[in-house]
């Protein structure tokens, strides 16, 4: 579980250290616990997992990985949790979003809008400075040379 994770699951134990001004607060209502359960497995399906709420609460593994070496196996469970982990992680994200009525979309539509802008911004600026570079490269060119 990332750092992040972490963090938002301490805020969600304890409403007394949610910070002012928070997104929660802001929204008018405070996060609840959400309850996630996804399932991932290996690239071949081998082993296949279920973590919820950060558990991992099943790890089945097939007849045919029961074949390879214990290192092997390992590495297949550890594949299968971290997938698992992703995805819980992503799904969690999500469900706090939607707590909050977060639209993504429109989210991302804005700092597109703030993108274009900044670059539209940053080029008008480029512009002028290869102005002001070629107004002074033609004042030096016709300046006087001192002998």
């Amino acid at each position: 579980m990332t750092q992040a994770l972490r963090d938002s699951a301490a805020t969600l134990t304890d409403p007394s250290d949610r910070p002012e001004g928070s997104a929660a607060q802001a929204a008018g209502k405070p996060l609840e616990r959400v309850d996630v359960s996804v399932d991932a497995s290996s690239g071949h399906g081998d082993v296949r997992v279920t973590v919820r709420n950060a558990r991992l609460t099943s790890c089945v593994i097939t007849d045919s990985a029961l074949t390879l070496d214990a290192e092997a196996i390992g590495n297949l469970v550890c594949e299968a949790v971290n997938a698992a982990m992703v995805d819980y992680e992503a799904k969690t994200i999500e469900a706090f979003q939607a707590q909050q009525g977060t639209d993504m979309a429109e989210v991302q539509r804005q700092l597109d809008a703030a993108s274009r802008e900044a670059e539209r911004g940053m080029q008008e600026y480029l512009d002028q400075l290869r102005a002001l570079v070629d107004k002074t490269k033609t004042r030096t060119s016709h300046a006087p040379k001192n002998s």
